[in-house]
């Protein structure tokens, strides 16, 4: 494994940037820290401490504009890259050329078959040698090939609870994974309390009330976003205040009201399932 002593984070201000920065901020094997965003101040670094102002009191770190060219020119060993499926496939050929260890926490190396990840990805298939070059970042079944691997591809939450509970089944030839594993379900839980909405934005540094997160408007669009990639038969859970569910496409499963009583709001479970036809 290349050197850590020097780590660039590329995607500080989402929230991927900030676990990651809890994480490394309180690592002991890592040594100088460099966290970069894409709409950063002209005029020179800032601190992390700025976007996350929670993070104040303990160990900080400088917050750069990014520059791919100074990345790959600033002696780091090891970049970890919280960023858009498009913007890692644009520059991790530039951070591999420049002899510098990515793991890429995006879903942009996660494929090897070009036609599978255009076809859940919908964007060009990264290069194939790239795409083999990348070891999947799941080191109950890789920890073998990831000390050496200079592109970790890092697997998404829902993947990795699929393969280690189906894992075992199919080594014990009780499950044939031939045809691929398939999961429709869509989660819908936005924060809807005054308190949620403080702990979930204003923590990061955001200012976020209920009107941005209670209106009528803003659960159209986000049904209207969720609806296409729900294919016939699957399942959405929605959980919030609100009861409008999914639309007449949809069939209720199951409703379940949670009363939190005091001054929080009850929470409303929906279980729907998109029609067949």
């Amino acid at each position: 494994m290349k050197s850590l002593s020097s780590v660039a984070v590329v995607g500080a201000s989402g929230y991927v940037g900030f676990e990651l920065a809890k994480l490394l901020l309180k690592h002991p094997a890592v040594g100088e820290l460099t966290f970069y965003v894409r709409n950063g101040t002209d005029d020179g670094e800032s601190r992390l401490s700025e976007i996350f102002p929670h993070l104040r009191g303990g160990r900080d770190a400088p917050c750069r504009r990014f520059d791919l060219q100074g990345v790959t020119s600033d002696g780091y060993g090891a970049v970890l890259l919280a960023t858009p499926h498009e913007l890692s496939l644009e520059i991790v050929p530039s951070l591999l050329a420049a002899g510098l260890r990515v793991i890429d926490l995006s879903g942009a190396f996660r494929f090897r078959s070009p036609q599978t990840f255009s076809q859940w990805y919908r964007l060009p298939a990264p290069d194939s040698s790239l795409a083999r070059r990348a070891v999947y970042g799941l080191p109950e079944l890789y920890a073998s090939s990831l000390p050496d691997a200079d592109l970790v591809a890092n697997p998404g939450c829902y993947a990795t609870s699929v393969i280690l509970g189906l894992r075992p089944l199919v080594e014990s030839g009780w499950l044939a994974a031939e045809r691929g594993i398939v999961c429709d379900l869509g989660l819908f839980d936005p924060p809807y309390s005054p308190r949620q909405v403080s702990e979930h934005y204003r923590s990061i540094g955001r200012e976020v009330g209920q009107k941005d997160t209670q209106t009528s408007a803003l659960y159209s669009r986000i049904r209207k976003a969720l609806d296409p990639i729900i294919r016939p038969g699957g399942i959405v859970l929605s959980f919030g205040w609100h009861s409008n569910g999914m639309g007449p496409q949809y069939e209720i499963q199951e409703v379940v009201l949670v009363a939190h009583g005091s001054a929080h709001n009850d929470t409303i479970c929906i279980a729907e399932r998109k029609r067949t036809a």
